[in-house]
């Protein structure tokens, strides 16, 4: 995309597209940490036995 769309030099529109692909996973797992995997909010009346 970066090569031939905005005409960057192969190498730069390369490591470009690394460094964005990485960045996206680490936002993705985030992301799905933060939703996925979060603990549901307690409700009214609920009490924790210890």
């Amino acid at each position: 995309m970066f090569h031939s769309g905005f005409g960057l030099a192969y190498k730069t529109s390369y490591v470009i597209g690394v460094y964005s692909a990485i960045l996206s996973l680490f936002l993705l797992a985030e992301i799905v940490v933060r939703t996925v995997f979060r603990e549901p909010l307690p409700q009214l009346g609920d009490v924790k036995s210890r």
